[in-house]
């Protein structure tokens, strides 16, 4: 008997492993918490309200970006699906880290739209992505190697009918771990207000610009987060800012130093800003100004006649 029991114990052993259960599917409860942590600067744009407001069209950033790439040019349809899915977005999340150029910049945009049929199982492109993994609950991830421009997208969620998330090479494992595994770091968050709105940390951004911009660097020092927002309501845009810094000393010298930039803006190039308004309270400098509609298609008016009929200056 004991004998019969050690066999069935050793068959039992030696057997298949039992089936596991397949991994949860990813749950995006928030657009903005598909940002992965380690993006410092997130913006977002109201994309609907910005092409009935202003008339705006996205895909001709997105064509003018490929156009000045010869190897970005190379990916047509890569670029045809970007523009089809720009065309369907209502509100666009842009998470960067900031490079020393656009096309080295690592970033991931979440699009909330109307995507239904819109992207197939096979995507055209160079290099070639592979075909859809379906993950479950709606959601399939395409991926393909790094192109040759790094700011380009190397992985895709797609959640019919209303969430795409693109991210270039660098970002595909935190974008795993965010939407995947459910245990990416804390993103940034832009303000849910607005036409746009912009939220960064701005210690790494200063870093960089302290070469490009060392003035700007140095009235910002000490500076650790940026939350800002424009919009359009009855009949003026409004655009408020806040910047907090690690002491209040600081905060009271750059509220100081901005007033009076803004001062001698005012009375020169930019008049414009004379009805803006710098405070400083405690650690954070806030800032806000009111344009009239009519101010603002002057503005808008002067820099299109400083512009060439192709966009350039």
């Amino acid at each position: 008997m004991r004998r019969a029991a050690v066999l069935s114990a050793c068959l039992l052993a030696c057997g298949p492993e039992p089936l596991r259960a397949p991994p949860p599917a990813p749950v995006v409860e928030e657009p903005a918490l598909a940002i992965p942590g380690d993006l410092d600067l997130v913006l977002r744009i109201d994309l609907a309200r910005v092409r009935g407001a202003l008339g705006l069209d996205p895909s001709r950033a997105l064509d003018r970006a490929y156009d000045e790439s010869l190897p970005a040019e190379r990916d047509a349809g890569t670029r045809r699906l970007l523009s089809q899915l720009l065309l369907n977005t209502n509100v666009l999340w842009v998470g960067v880290r900031p490079g020393h150029s656009p096309e080295l910049t690592d970033n991931v945009l979440v699009a909330r739209g109307a995507f239904t049929g819109i992207v197939p199982n096979t995507i055209p492109g160079e290099p070639p992505w592979q075909s859809a993994r379906d993950l479950g609950g709606n959601v399939r991830r395409f991926e393909r190697a790094q192109p040759s421009v790094r700011a380009l997208p190397a992985v895709l969620y797609v959640r019919e009918p209303d969430l795409v998330i693109l991210g270039s090479a660098a970002e595909i494992d935190a974008l795993t771990r965010t939407i995947e595994q459910r245990r990416g770091d804390r993103p940034v968050r832009a303000p849910e207000t607005g036409l746009v709105s912009v939220a960064a940390r701005l210690a790494p951004i200063l870093r960089r610009l302290q070469a490009r911009a060392p003035a700007l660097a140095e009235l910002l020092a000490g500076s650790e987060h940026l939350r800002a927002s424009a919009d359009l309501t009855a009949g003026a845009l409004r655009v408020d800012v806040e910047v907090s810094f690690a002491a209040a000393e600081r905060a009271e010298a750059a509220g100081s130093a901005l007033r009076r930039l803004v001062a001698a803006l005012s009375r020169t190039s930019a008049p414009w800003l004379t009805p803006a308004r710098v405070d400083s309270i405690g650690n954070v400098v806030t800032g806000s100004l009111v344009l009239p509609e009519t101010e603002l298609h002057r503005l808008a008016a002067g820099r299109q006649s400083s512009m060439g009929p192709d966009g350039e200056h």
